[in-house]
């Protein structure tokens, strides 16, 4: 069974209605289109986005010039951040990789 989204439970009124009230098809399909535009709208970062990526690129900075891996906890204590927000900004960064020592994460530049 498909998940019932608005755009299929349009579709099914339109097969329902069939063709006996053409003027409420044509409403039914006219809300489709605009749920079909809606969702190819190009999406905006948010402001929290925005802001993240300037973070994200001082951590490549900080851990490119570190001479061994870093704790998130000690990149948070170098940027002024907290040790989860640290941890979260670093998973999202590609070049990052994430070793462990003891049971504690530690991450460096992919080299």
């Amino acid at each position: 069974m498909t998940k019932m989204t608005k755009k299929v439970a349009l579709t099914v009124a339109i097969e329902a209605i069939g063709e006996s009230n053409v003027e409420a098809v044509e409403v039914l399909q006219n809300m489709i289109a605009q749920l079909e535009k809606r969702a190819s709208a190009p999406k905006k970062p948010t402001k929290k986005q925005v802001e993240n990526e300037g973070v994200k690129e001082a951590i490549v900075t900080l851990l490119t010039n570190a001479e061994e891996p870093m704790s998130a906890t000690a990149v948070g204590e170098a940027l002024g951040i907290t040790s989860q927000k640290a941890s979260a900004l670093l998973r999202q960064i590609d070049e990052v990789v994430r070793t462990e020592e003891k049971g504690k994460a530690f991450f460096s530049i992919a080299r």
